[in-house]
C-alpha cells in the first residue's frame, strides 16, 4: 500500500488487518501546514460545505491536490520502485486529480473511488457511478 498523507494522525495507521506493506510518502512543507490546519479545524468538516462556502473550499482542495502533484513529481525514484510491486489496484478519492498520472506512471489498470464527500457528485457522474438521492431530486 502506498499513501501520500497529509494528515499527521493518519500516518502509520493500519487501514486493513492484512496490509502489511506501506510506504508513506512525506508531505511538503506547505502540504503539511494544510494538513495541520485540517487536523485542527473541524470547521472543514462542518461548515466549509455550506452554499457559499463551496467554491472557496473546492480551490482549497484543488490546491491541496496541485502540491501533492508536485510532491509526487519529486520522488520520481520512489515512484520507479513501486512501479516495480506491479500493483493491481488504486484508490483514491476523486478530488484528487494527480491519482490518474499515478495510476499512468505505475502501470495501474484498475481504480476504485473512495466518495467521502457527499457534495462532490460530478465525478461519480463521469465514471458511470450513482450520486446520492439529493443530486437526484428536482425542487
Amino acid at each position: 500500500m502506498f499513501t501520500p498523507t497529509i494528515v499527521d494522525e493518519f500516518r502509520n495507521f493500519s487501514y486493513t488487518k492484512l496490509t502489511k506493506d506501506v510506504v508513506y510518502l512525506d508531505p511538503s512543507p506547505k502540504l503539511k501546514a494544510i494538513g495541520d490546519l485540517i487536523a485542527g479545524n473541524g470547521r472543514y468538516w462542518s461548515q466549509e460545505f455550506s452554499l457559499f462556502e463551496i467554491p472557496q473550499s473546492s480551490r482549497f482542495f484543488q490546491s491541496v491536490a496541485n502540491e501533492q502533484h508536485n510532491v509526487l513529481s519529486e520522488n520520481l525514484p520512489l515512484l520507479d520502485k513501486l512501479k516495480k510491486k506491479k500493483f493491481d489496484l488504486i484508490l483514491f478519492e476523486t478530488i484528487f486529480t494527480c491519482a490518474i498520472p499515478l495510476m499512468d506512471y505505475l502501470e495501474i489498470k484498475a481504480f476504485a473511488v473512495a466518495q467521502s464527500i457527499a457534495f462532490e457528485s460530478s465525478s461519480m457522474r463521469a465514471i458511470g457511478e450513482p450520486t446520492s438521492l439529493p443530486h437526484h431530486l428536482t425542487v
